[in-house]
């Protein structure tokens, strides 16, 4: 959408369409329910679907707090934690891989591509150092399997 906007001259950036328009709260935002952690790990599980903590790095908990919650989370049966994030720096990438690990969880990753709009950003590659490998779908196949 923000892209359309911008290609049809009504705004300059992305982060402008968001900031006037689709921003919480914004004249174009849409309030949506949205359930618990625990019911879509419940429901993506009797959906024999893998479930993954997108964007962690959102939540805002200090290390210890991100292991308790991935401890309950794991016992829910959460599948991965994506530590790999172009907006979580190469310490916290570290950690909540650490914690996976820990708790038996896989890793995921990702750009967070989503078109040409974000700088520096691809499918599969990040700003900085970032690479999601493909072993992370390899792994996340066989779990399923």
């Amino acid at each position: 959408i923000a892209d359309a906007l911008i290609e049809k001259g009504h705004f300059t950036s992305r982060r402008q369409v968001f900031d006037e328009l689709l921003r919480d709260g914004g004249p174009a935002y849409v309030e949506r329910t949205r359930l618990g952690a625990f019911d879509v790990i419940d429901l993506a599980r009797r959906s024999d679907a893998l479930t993954s903590v997108a964007h962690p790095y959102t939540i805002g908990l200090s290390r210890t707090e991100y292991a308790e919650a991935f401890e309950r989370l794991a016992d829910a049966g959460l599948t991965a934690i994506e530590s790999h994030h172009t907006e979580q720096s190469p310490e916290l990438r570290d950690h909540l891989a650490r914690i996976a690990d820990d708790l038996g969880l896989l890793t995921t990753g990702g750009s967070d591509y989503h078109g040409s709009g974000k700088e520096g950003v691809e499918l599969g590659t990040g700003r900085g150092d970032l690479r999601v490998s493909d072993d992370v779908y390899e792994k996340l196949l066989a779990k399923r399997q």
